[in-house]
């Protein structure tokens, strides 16, 4: 008897260390289907965005988040972690706990990283967000998101971030998030 609650509370933990393990299948793309930049997407090793119930606005800024934070490249943080967003917050998906000092989340799958993008995203387009306005200009939206509201400066961290999302979006970094929705 005395061994009955080591016994089970062992099983317990192995069933969901199974499970666990079970869920971590990352979403993959046909190789020869070209990203939005023209290059191949092979070569960027970027999985796929689930699917989702999002606009198809909310999910076009996710994946120019995600490949502004590094995410598809090999070891990087984002990638590692399923959190396409770079995210320190959950907004309630399942997370395995932090990847680094600044608390970069590692989601508990790839679904889990991409949905929560896709809520931040999908809040800061509905207008609701005073921290992310619509009046805000992509390169204004960057320095908030890299660099943080309070940041005292702009970083080239931030400016590369711009530059990207707004590549990826066929902008400016002067355009603001009300211009991407209605381009």
């Amino acid at each position: 008897m005395k061994y009955a609650l080591p016994i089970g509370l062992a099983m317990a933990i192995a069933a969901v260390a199974y499970w666990l393990i079970s869920q971590q299948q990352p979403a993959t793309v046909d190789a020869s289907s070209p990203d939005d930049s023209g290059g191949d997407v092979a070569e960027q090793n970027i999985p796929a965005p689930v699917s989702t119930n999002f606009s198809a606005k909310v999910v076009q800024l996710a994946q120019a988040i995600a490949k502004a934070e590094g995410f598809g490249v090999a070891g990087a943080v984002p990638t590692r972690g399923n959190n396409p967003g770079d995210l320190t917050k959950s907004f309630g998906y399942a997370t395995a706990g932090t990847l680094n000092a600044e608390g970069v989340l590692a989601f508990v799958d790839l679904s889990d990283g991409w949905n929560a993008l896709y809520a931040v995203v999908a809040y800061w387009l509905s207008g609701s967000d005073s921290l992310y306005p619509l009046s805000l200009t992509i390169e204004q939206v960057a320095g908030n998101y890299v660099d943080g509201p309070n940041a005292a400066g702009f970083s080239a961290g931030a400016e590369n971030w711009s530059n990207i999302v707004a590549n990826q979006l066929g902008l400016s970094v002067t355009n603001t998030l009300q211009d991407f929705l209605n381009s």
